[in-house]
C-alpha cells in the first residue's frame, strides 16, 4: 500500500512539473465540454474514454472503448453578465440557449488492438447577446435630441465545429497512443444595433471559418488501479472569410468583404486516475498557449495579440452507486471542480482575473444504452487594478450525452 501511495504522490509531482510540455483541454475561453462524463468529473478529458470527445482532448483514450458505440449530446446553457462601472452597474446581461446537436461521434473497436472513431463537435461557442441602454443626463442639454437615451444591442449566433478522424492502438497491454486529424469549419451572424437621437445604425456581419489541427495522444496503464495520460493539440490556421453591412434606417449604405487568417492557440493537457474499489479519483492540468493567437489580413502586419497562457486545474471523483429504484446496474455518481478564469493581454497582467466551476451528475447503465448527465455552476470575474469589480458573470450548464453500444468486428 505504501508503495502505491509513494508512485501516486510521485507522479503527481511530475505531471504539475512537466505541464507545459505534456497536456490536452479544449479550444474556448470558457471549458466547452461535448461529454457529459467528462463535465461531471470537473471536464477532466485526458484520461477518459467517451465516443465523441476524444478528438478534443487524447484520441488515445478511444483504445479503452471495448464496444463500438453511437454517440450524441445536447446542451443547454444559461449565462448572467454584470458590467460595472465604479460603483454603478451599467450591463446586466442575461441569455440561455439550446445546443440540440451539440456533439455526434461513431467509435469502432477491431480485435481488441485497433480503434477508429468519426466526431464532430463544438470547439468554440460564438452565442452572446447583450443589450444596455445609457441615459443622457440633463445637464447641457441644447436640443430636445439630446433627451433620447441611448441603446445598443449585439447578436452573436454560431459557432465552430471540429470534424474528425480518429485512430487509437494498444501497443502494448500498459500502452496506447492515438492520433486525430480535424477539420474544422464554423460560421457567425453578427447584429450590432444602435440607436441614438432617434437613428438607428446597424452593423450585419456574416463570417464562415476553416481550418485543420491535429491531436496526439497516449496512456499509460501502470495498474488496474493506476491510468496516466497526455495529449497535445497543435494550433490552428483558421481562414474567416466576412461579409460586412452597415445599415442606417433600413437602408443599405455600405458593403465589404474581407479574407483574413486567425491562428488558434496550441491546447495541452496531463492527468491521471487512481480506482480504490468502487471509486475512481482523477486529477489534470490543463494549458492553453494563448500566446499563439494571432490574426493576419491580406497586405497587411499580422496582429500579435499577446494574451496571458492560461493554465487550469481540474479534479473529478466517480462512485460505483447501488441504486435500484433508477437501474438494476450500478449508477455512477460523479461530482467535480475546475478552474477557467479569462485569458487577457500581459499588458493588462496587473489586473485579476477569476474563474472557479463546480460540476455534478449520473451515469445510467441500460446495457446497450448508457445515459450520462452532468450539470457546472461557475462564476468568472475580471477587476481592473485599483477598481472593486469590473465584470461578473456566472454560468449554468446541462448536458446529456446518449451512447448506443453494439457489437461488429468480431
Amino acid at each position: 500500500m505504501n508503495s502505491r501511495i509513494s508512485i501516486f504522490v510521485g507522479i503527481t509531482m511530475f505531471i504539475v512539473f512537466a505541464s507545459t510540455c505534456s497536456a490536452a483541454t479544449i479550444y474556448g475561453d470558457s471549458v466547452v465540454s461535448n461529454s457529459a462524463r467528462s463535465l461531471a468529473m470537473g471536464a477532466a478529458s485526458v484520461v477518459l474514454h467517451d465516443g465523441n470527445t476524444a478528438h478534443l482532448s487524447n484520441p488515445a483514450a478511444l483504445a479503452q472503448i471495448q464496444r463500438a458505440r453511437a454517440t450524441g449530446g445536447v446542451s443547454m446553457e444559461h449565462i448572467s453578465e454584470q458590467r460595472f462601472d465604479g460603483d454603478e452597474q451599467d450591463l446586466d446581461n442575461t441569455q440561455y440557449y439550446l445546443a440540440p446537436f451539440r456533439s455526434q461521434g461513431v467509435v469502432l473497436p477491431y480485435r481488441g488492438e485497433l480503434t477508429g472513431a468519426l466526431s464532430r463537435g463544438l470547439s468554440w461557442d460564438y452565442t452572446t447577446r447583450r443589450k444596455t441602454v445609457e441615459e443622457i443626463p440633463a445637464i447641457g442639454r441644447t436640443s430636445d435630441l439630446l433627451a433620447y437615451p441611448k441603446s445598443s444591442s449585439y447578436d452573436s449566433q454560431g459557432g465552430l465545429y471540429t470534424y474528425s478522424g480518429s485512430v487509437a492502438k494498444q501497443l502494448t497491454p500498459k500502452w496506447a497512443v492515438g492520433g486525430s486529424l480535424n477539420v474544422l469549419r464554423g460560421n457567425r451572424n453578427v447584429e450590432s444595433r444602435t440607436t441614438q437621437y432617434g437613428t438607428t445604425s446597424v452593423r450585419i456581419r456574416e463570417q464562415t471559418e476553416s481550418g485543420t489541427s491535429i491531436s496526439l495522444g497516449g496512456l499509460y496503464t501502470h495498474s488496474a488501479q493506476l491510468t496516466i495520460g497526455a495529449a497535445y493539440t497543435t494550433k490552428s490556421d483558421i481562414t474567416r472569410k466576412q461579409t460586412r453591412q452597415d445599415v442606417r434606417e433600413g437602408e443599405i449604405v455600405s458593403t465589404d468583404h474581407s479574407r483574413s487568417k486567425w491562428t488558434y492557440p496550441a491546447v495541452m493537457g496531463g492527468g491521471l486516475s487512481y480506482r480504490r474499489d468502487k471509486t475512481l479519483y482523477i486529477g489534470e492540468i490543463h494549458r492553453v498557449n494563448w500566446s499563439d493567437f494571432e490574426s493576419v489580413t491580406p497586405g497587411e502586419s499580422a496582429i500579435q495579440y499577446d494574451y496571458l497562457n492560461l493554465t487550469t486545474f481540474h479534479l473529478g471523483v466517480e462512485y460505483e452507486a447501488s441504486l435500484p429504484s433508477l437501474s438494476s446496474k450500478p449508477v455512477l455518481l460523479r461530482g467535480g471542480f475546475y478552474t477557467q478564469p479569462f485569458y487577457f493581454l500581459t499588458e493588462f497582467s496587473t489586473n485579476e482575473t477569476t474563474g472557479y466551476f463546480v460540476t455534478g451528475g449520473m451515469g445510467l447503465d441500460f446495457g446497450d444504452v448508457l445515459l450520462d448527465i452532468a450539470a457546472q455552476l461557475g462564476k468568472k470575474t475580471f477587476t481592473q487594478f485599483e477598481a472593486e469589480k469590473d465584470y461578473e458573470a456566472t454560468v449554468i450548464d446541462l448536458l446529456a450525452t446518449v451512447h448506443y453500444q453494439f457489437d461488429t468486428f468480431q
